[in-house]
């Protein structure tokens, strides 16, 4: 079917991305990928079934049923002017939103990249056919989108998938960045449990370099949580001083966290924040607002407290299929 590749990337993506609020971004965006103008929109239906092993490598597995089985969309859509990229929705039966948005190189290309711009937590986009089955949405589409890119004929080409880290966990109504909160909770960023790493450079490559980046980082930061995130409780009481804290959280402060502190000389800073989290979950919504606010306001700086490095701006996580 020809489209007008403009008009479909502006309503699918202003719908689920905050960051396109006109469609002279989205043609601004998507200027480099050589994607705009007409073109052809081509929809498939896929069947994936996933299995107990997690999908990406890495020590960290995801606990499934065996033969738990997931029914998508996928439209894809090829610009008239340019066979280099596609973009790739992909979406569920009567969802109004994308799931998984893909900037894939094509094969005419000779290009190996498929680039992750989106993916949502909506549970709309998860139907699994286990109607007992639990589970976590973004957990689940990101082991669909690695299945998809190494078994498709399609996407038979595709060796690597990239993106760029701004993943987000809502506590209430509030946004904390998951490159923070999983460093200090459980040691790792969120993409690295399915097998993604800081793309390295050629410093990575020398010895003698002297250079942190961002590959370096990640093996640091990960050395430092498995040896050294204890913090005393002077430093955890320093953090909240240095964090803008509201009245509702100084509130909630005295009442619970400075009792906690009392109780503990040296604080293991990934219990100390799962406590505070499970808080949040146990508590009625007024007071569960206040606990989410609390650690919003002092988690990056308890992150650089603990001397786990920034990573820089720019920088992209990558994964070998």
């Amino acid at each position: 079917m020809d489209v007008n590749i403009q008009n479909i990337l502006y309503k699918r993506m202003n719908t689920c991305h905050a960051n396109f609020p006109s469609i002279n971004d989205v043609q601004n965006y998507f200027y480099d990928f050589k994607i705009g103008g007409k073109g052809i929109l081509t929809t498939k239906k896929i069947n994936i079934t996933l299995n107990k092993i997690l999908v990406g490598g890495g020590k960290e597995k995801i606990k499934l049923e065996d033969g738990s089985k997931y029914k998508y969309f996928i439209d894809e859509i090829i610009p008239y002017s340019s066979k280099e990229n596609k973009v790739s929705f992909i979406y569920t039966d009567g969802t109004e939103n994308e799931c998984v948005t893909l900037i894939v190189n094509t094969k005419e290309s000779n290009k190996t990249q498929a680039i992750l711009q989106g993916i949502t937590n909506d549970e709309n986009c998860v139907k699994c056919l286990d109607k007992k089955k639990r589970y976590k949405v973004g957990d689940i589409l990101m082991q669909i989108t690695i299945k998809l890119l190494k078994t498709s004929k399609d996407y038979s080409h595709i060796k690597t998938i990239i993106l760029h880290d701004t993943s987000i966990k809502r506590c209430y109504d509030i946004g904390i960045q998951l490159r923070y909160l999983k460093m200090i909770t459980d040691g790792r960023t969120y993409y690295s449990k399915y097998g993604f790493k800081p793309k390295k450079v050629k410093e990575d490559n020398n010895k003698e370099s002297k250079l942190m980046t961002d590959y370096k980082k990640f093996k640091y930061n990960k050395e430092l949580f498995n040896t050294n995130r204890n913090l005393t409780r002077q430093d955890i009481t320093d953090v909240i001083k240095e964090s803008d804290i509201d009245d509702d959280g100084i509130l909630f402060y005295k009442k619970v966290v400075r009792p906690y502190l009392k109780n503990h000389k040296i604080i293991d800073t990934s219990i100390f924040i799962k406590d505070m989290l499970s808080l949040a979950l146990e508590e009625q919504e007024e007071y569960k607002k206040i606990i989410c606010g609390f650690i919003s306001r002092i988690y990056k700086n308890l992150y650089k407290k603990i001397g786990y490095k920034e990573y820089s701006d720019d920088y992209v996580w990558i994964l070998k299929l």
